[in-house]
C-alpha cells in the first residue's frame, strides 16, 4: 500500500504542524516548570527585547527590569573587560528571523493589556516557541519541493516522515524550538533550493537570494558556513578534474554576480559586526569566552556512536541515510560531490569542539540542520530498493527507528532521559 495516495507529501507538512502545536501544548501545559525561552535560546532571543523594547543593546535596561539586575550568564552573556559592557556570545541571526513573531506578540500584548509588554510574558513565550516550529515546517516544505524533483511521491512521503520523526528534528521544532537548530534546518533547506535556482538561472535575483540566505546561515551559527562548499561543488563531476575546471570557468564568467553576492553577504553580516564593535570596540570577536576547538583530538567515535550523544545511536535512521549517499549518483548526481565533501568536514568540525556533546540535548543537536542533506541519502536508498523484499526491509527498519526515536523523545520530555550524561542503564530503563 502506498501511503502517499492517502496522505500526500504536502499533507505531511500540515500534519507536522498540527502535531507540533499539540506537542507544544502538552509540553508547556503544566508539564514543565520553565518557559520556552531558556538556556541557549535565551541568549539568541535577548537581542529582541533589548533592541525593540528597551532600545539598549548593552542589556542594562533589560537585565534590570527582567532579571533583577543580575547578568544571566547561563544564557551566554559575558562582561567585556575593556568596555565593561555585556556581550551576548550568540550571533543575532535567530533574533532577526524571530522578529516578526516577536513584533506580533508585542502588538497583541499592548493592545490586549493581558500581560506586561516586557518581551518575556506569555504571548512572547508562545510566539517564540511557535516561531521555531514554523521555521521547521517551512524547511520541511522546501525539502519536500526539492525531493519531488527527483523521487516518487512514495519515497518523498517516507523520507519526510522518517527525517521528521526518526531523528531529533521534531524535538527541535517543539520542545527546544527556541534553540538555533530549527532556524538552521530551515536555512539549510532554503540554501539548497537557492543553489539549484542560481545554477539553473544565474542572475541578480537568484544571486541576492542565495547570498542573503548564506549571510543568515552565518548569523545564526557561524560554523554552519561550511555548507558554502555545497554551492561551490554543486553538480561538479566526481570522476575527474575536468568538472572542477569547468566550474572555475563558469564562476569566472559570472564574476560580476559573485562580487554582488559577496556585497550582499557583507551587508547581511553587518549587524553582527556593528554589534561587536559597539560592545567590545573590535570589529571581529571570538565571543565564546572559555570555549574552543581541539582539532588535534576530534571525538569522532563519541559523536557518532556513544550512548551519551551519538548521532547514529540516538537517530539510527540516519545510518540508512548515510548508506544512501553512495546511491545518490543515479537520483541526485548534483549532490554527490558536495555531500561527500561537506559531511566529513562537518563531522570533523563538530567533533573538534571541546564540549563534543554540546551540552543538554536530545541526541546530538549539532546535526539537526544537516538532516536537510541526509534526506537525499535516505530517499536514494528507498528509491534504489527495486526488489520488494529489500524495500520491505528498509521500510520495516525505518518504522522501528521512528517508533524508537519518538518513544525516546517523549521520555526525554518527561525527564526519564536526562539532558546529558545518559548511561546504558538510564537508556535501557527508558525503553
Amino acid at each position: 500500500m502506498d501511503p502517499s495516495k492517502l496522505v500526500p507529501p504536502k499533507a505531511i507538512v500540515l500534519l507536522a504542524g498540527v502535531l507540533g502545536l499539540i506537542s507544544l501544548m502538552f509540553i508547556y501545559g503544566g508539564r514543565l516548570n520553565y518557559p520556552p525561552i531558556r538556556s541557549d535560546g535565551m541568549g539568541y532571543y535577548l537581542y529582541l527585547p533589548a533592541a525593540l523594547i528597551d532600545h539598549d543593546l548593552t542589556l542594562q535596561t533589560t537585565i534590570a527590569r527582567s532579571f533583577g539586575g543580575t547578568s544571566p550568564e547561563w544564557a551566554g552573556v559575558n562582561r567585556i573587560r575593556e568596555t565593561n559592557r555585556l556581550l551576548i556570545k550568540y550571533p543575532p541571526g535567530e533574533a532577526i528571523m524571530l522578529a516578526p513573531f516577536f513584533l506580533l506578540a508585542h502588538g497583541v500584548t499592548i493592545a490586549s493589556g493581558i500581560a506586561e509588554a516586557d518581551g518575556f510574558s506569555l504571548l512572547y513565550q508562545a510566539a517564540a516557541a511557535i516561531g521555531g516550529l514554523c521555521y521547521v515546517l517551512l524547511g520541511l516544505n522546501l525539502l519536500r519541493t526539492l525531493l519531488e524533483e527527483s523521487f516518487s511521491p512514495f519515497v518523498v512521503w517516507w523520507t519526510l516522515v522518517v527525517m521528521l520523526f526518526g531523528t531529533n528534528l521534531f524535538h527541535y521544532g517543539t520542545y527546544d524550538s527556541i534553540f538555533s537548530h530549527a532556524f538552521s534546518f530551515c536555512l539549510f533547506a532554503l540554501f539548497l533550493y537557492c543553489v539549484e535556482q542560481w545554477y539553473t538561472r544565474p542572475g541578480a535575483g537568484s544571486t541576492i537570494g542565495l547570498a542573503a540566505v548564506a549571510g543568515l546561515i552565518t548569523l545564526v551559527r557561524p560554523t554552519n558556513s561550511l555548507i558554502f562548499v555545497f554551492a561551490l561543488l554543486f553538480n561538479v563531476n566526481i570522476n575527474g578534474r575536468a568538472g572542477l575546471r569547468e566550474r572555475l570557468r563558469f564562476l569566472a564568467r559570472h564574476a560580476n554576480l559573485l562580487l554582488a553576492g559577496v556585497l550582499v553577504y557583507a551587508v547581511v553580516l553587518s549587524p553582527l559586526l556593528a554589534y561587536w564593535k559597539f560592545i567590545t570596540g573590535h570589529w571581529i570577536v571570538f565571543s565564546y569566552t572559555g570555549e574552543s576547538f581541539d582539532f588535534s583530538h576530534p571525538q569522532i567515535a563519541n559523536v557518532l556512536f556513544s550512548v551519551r550523544k551519538g548521532v547514529f545511536f540516538w537517530s539510527p535512521a540516519l545510518l540508512l541515510a548515510a548508506a544512501g549517499f553512495f546511491l545518490m549518483k543515479k537520483y541526485k548526481p548534483a549532490y554527490v560531490l558536495p555531500t561527500l565533501v561537506f559531511m566529513p568536514l562537518n563531522l570533523y568540525i563538530i567533533a573538534s569542539w571541546r564540549d563534543w556533546a554540546y551540552g543538554g540535548s536530545f541526541g546530538h543537536r549539532a546535526f539537526v540542520e544537516s538532516i536537510a542533506i541526509f534526506a537525499f541519502g535516505y530517499a536514494s536508498l528507498v528509491q534504489s530498493a527495486s526488489a520488494p523484499a529489500r524495500t520491505r526491509a528498509v521500510l520495516l527498519a525505518s518504522t522501528i527507528f521512528v517508533l524508537l526515536s519518538t518513544r525516546l523523545m517523549v521520555e526525554y520530555w518527561l525527564g526519564v532521559i536526562p539532558f546529558d550524561g545518559t548511561t546504558w542503564q538510564r537508556f535501557l530503563s527508558a525503553l
